[in-house]
């Protein structure tokens, strides 16, 4: 929403003539803070012992949750342009997070039409307790990120 913010009165053109850049900007609004996340996530889940799963396995949920919110963001960026947008489609952003019921709620062949949803492979992985599958759900949050990062390279 800082980012809708500082659009709506239009500080961010200032900002992309910097010497931070179009990309700096965006590795300074949405990238640092996401693994800044991650790494609060991954040294206190463990301390705290809120669960039974091993370091790397809360390692690769994080990592999927991070990659998630970078694409929530982008896209929340990328859609709207004002911030009343924004909060529309924030909210509509969270249906991407409902791939991960798909293993739980859906017949086994029928399920895979959710496979363009990271969280449908997170959700494979804990349901199946294969982690191979966080793989793909690292590599289906590579590829979403990727299309809303060269659609904003191109405005």
């Amino acid at each position: 929403m800082v980012m809708l913010e500082e659009r709506d009165d239009h500080i961010d053109r200032y900002l992309f003539i910097t010497g931070l850049g179009k990309r700096g900007y965006y590795i300074s609004r949405i990238v640092i803070p996401a693994f800044g996340a991650l790494a609060v996530t991954v040294i206190l889940l463990p301390i705290f012992g809120l669960t039974d799963l091993s370091f790397l396995e809360i390692f690769f949920l994080a990592l999927a949750g991070t990659l998630q919110g970078i694409i929530i963001a982008l896209m929340v960026i990328r859609l709207s342009s004002n911030k009343l947008e924004g909060m529309a489609i924030t909210k509509l952003s969270s249906l991407l997070m409902l791939g991960a019921l798909g293993p739980y709620l859906m017949p086994a062949p029928l399920y895979f039409i959710l496979f363009f949803m990271p969280s449908f492979w997170t959700g494979m992985a804990i349901c199946e307790k294969n982690w191979l599958f966080m793989l793909l759900s690292l590599i289906a949050a590579s590829i979403w990120i990727f299309v809303f990062e060269k659609k904003i390279a191109t405005d």
